[in-house]
């Protein structure tokens, strides 16, 4: 039985660790699309929320 080890980008972060509140625009409009590209590109390049 092994613990579940989170994968970490360059700079110890997690995917989580960019999340943020829920967004309020409707989900047609692409700003979730977005958001979550830039959310892993940040993650990729080890850039700090």
């Amino acid at each position: 039985m092994g613990t579940r080890r989170i994968k970490v980008n360059s700079i110890g972060l997690s995917r989580e660790d960019y999340k943020a509140a829920p967004t309020t625009l409707c989900k047609g409009c692409g700003h979730n699309s977005i958001a979550s590209q830039i959310i892993a590109v940040a993650y990729e390049l080890g850039i700090r929320p």
